[in-house]
């Protein structure tokens, strides 16, 4: 079942289009991946479907509503939760009291408390440094943070905009296992990364974006042998 579905989308800021007819399905429980060069309309994909900016055509239809002219707090009570690159934590606050700032539109809180302790199984080292301020932790753990206090949304989709941007490649592992578990739970995920080798071993489907536009999708398995591809996009022989 398809629970999100772009069709023809322009978008941009001021005078400057970035989005060009941009088109494509998500299926539901399913983890779909944007990845592609930075700079080519990724990050402003996801403020489109967030509803950060506006879009100049086309359409946007989420859980079977169109949101294109939803207000940002309209389209997170629909379930639809937007993980920024750098996590924009709150430093002087504790790791628990950032994780339950993403639960601000639930009133049930022995679900919230539910929801908080899935986070500490998730990320266990969340757990231990609960009582910990933002402000101190390190670049993983931090991007951990901004996952888990997506997650205590209770959100149907999770747009996370690059989860491994400038980890070292052993957080970039305990990330990805970390959703790669994730995904296993019954929620959607769109996942934007600038290189395709980690994400491709989660995700049941890729979309190549350059210069604004969906210039190939498929499986993780076609983009592999799709030799022009990786040669011209990710420096592949």
């Amino acid at each position: 079942m398809t629970v999100l579905s772009i069709q023809n989308l322009t978008a941009g800021y001021a005078n400057q289009p970035v989005l060009h007819d941009v088109s494509f399905d998500v299926e539901a429980e399913s983890v779909f991946a944007l990845i592609g060069p930075n700079g080519h309309g990724k990050t402003t994909l996801l403020r489109s479907l967030s509803g950060i900016i506006r879009p100049r055509a086309g359409s946007m239809v989420f859980d079977g509503e169109r949101i294109d002219k939803l207000s940002v707090h309209r389209r997170v009570e629909l379930g639809l939760i937007h993980i920024p690159q750098g996590d924009q934590l709150f430093g002087e606050m504790s790791i628990e009291e950032n994780l339950l700032m993403g639960a601000y539109l639930r009133n049930d809180q022995s679900a919230v408390r539910v929801s908080l302790e899935e986070v500490y199984a998730f990320f266990p080292r969340l757990g231990e440094r609960r009582s910990q301020l933002a402000n101190s932790l390190s670049g993983g753990e931090r991007r951990m943070a901004g996952i888990g206090r997506g997650l205590m949304a209770d959100g149907k989709f999770m747009m996370i905009d690059e989860p491994s941007l400038g980890l070292a490649p052993l957080l970039i592992e305990q990330i990805y296992e970390s959703l790669q578990t994730l995904s296993r739970s019954g929620r959607t995920f769109l996942i934007i990364e600038e290189n395709p080798v980690r994400i491709a071993e989660i995700a049941d489907k890729l979309a190549l974006m350059d210069g604004g536009r969906i210039v190939w999708s498929g499986p993780p398995e076609e983009l592999r042998s799709e030799k022009r591809l990786s040669q011209t996009y990710f420096g592949g022989h």
